[in-house]
């Protein structure tokens, strides 16, 4: 059976995917993480989910912050009552410091954090159980004139529900964070997937990023470059391809116009194994 993405979310386009929600907050000025502050997210599938598919859900984190300087988010795991998610890969960018005159202090720094946590082969999951994330901080934040370029953040997660994968599948990770027009996570090699997934964030200021050769795009992405309503949750942007054979594959996004920082975590699941190479024994045969 292939590999497919199950639609478990607003039946469109615009989320493929069920999409989280901040359900708690704090952000008041002190130093972190002994001051407290954190971002709580919850969310659930839309519709019960089928038992043996696969569940995944990818976790993005966005700051820009300003007078405190580098404000670095820390990803917690995604927690469901009854269910057990594994982590794929977790990383937070560099801060990039950004010369901005309307900023508080005339500098802004922004830093991401993405993250993928699956379940292989998940028991039926109800709609109405709830799965819950929280993000903390490290660093000082500082929000001092409301008038000014105010400091910013979004966070949140993103469920999917695949089907066609088995609960056998290998699976291969790769992580890496940049500065530039275009995220990737870095070439991944295969011996055959049913399922290629790459979480990122958005970059770019008039033209958005848009998927990689041969990829298609989780929820508005395929209709980006210029639209920047595309990230569903926080600057979560998502690509994947299904049922591809044995190689070594770019995970990157298409250019956008403008440099950013940016964080990506890619994995493969993978039910063929790799074959063997015979090598014979060294030496001399002979009587």
């Amino acid at each position: 059976m292939a590999a497919s993405l199950v639609v478990n979310g607003t039946n469109s386009i615009f989320a493929q995917g069920s999409i989280s929600s901040i359900i708690a907050s704090q952000l008041t000025n002190g130093t972190d993480p002994a001051h407290g502050n954190f971002y709580k997210s919850q969310g659930h599938f839309v519709n019960n989910t089928v038992a043996g598919h696969l569940l995944i859900c990818m976790v993005n984190t966005w700051v820009y912050a300003n007078l405190g300087g580098a404000y670095v988010p820390v990803l917690g795991p995604p927690t469901t009552p009854g269910f057990t998610w594994l982590l794929a890969g977790v990383i937070v960018s560099d801060t990039q410091g950004i010369s901005d005159a309307s900023a508080q202090g005339g500098m802004g720094y922004a830093t991401i954090g993405t993250a993928i946590y699956y379940i292989l082969n998940a028991p039926l999951m109800p709609h109405t159980a709830l799965t819950t994330q929280t993000t903390t901080f490290s660093g000082t934040w500082l929000y001092n004139s409301p008038g000014a370029h105010d400091d910013d953040l979004k966070s949140g997660f993103e469920l999917t529900e695949w089907s066609g994968v088995p609960a056998t599948d290998a699976v291969r990770v790769v992580t890496n964070k940049g500065l530039s027009i275009a995220p990737s996570a870095g070439a991944i090699t295969t011996t055959g997937a049913d399922l290629l997934l790459v979480a990122s964030n958005m970059t770019g200021n008039m033209v958005a990023n848009s998927t990689g050769v041969g990829f298609s795009g989780l929820d508005d992405l395929a209709n980006s470059n210029t639209d920047f309503n595309n990230p569903i949750v926080a600057d979560l942007i998502c690509q994947y391809k299904l049922n591809i054979s044995s190689g070594i594959y770019s995970t990157a996004f298409s250019a956008s116009d403008l440099s950013g920082v940016w964080s990506a975590v890619a994995i493969a699941f993978s039910s063929k194994q790799a074959t063997p190479i015979f090598s014979p024994p060294s030496g001399t045969c002979g009587v």
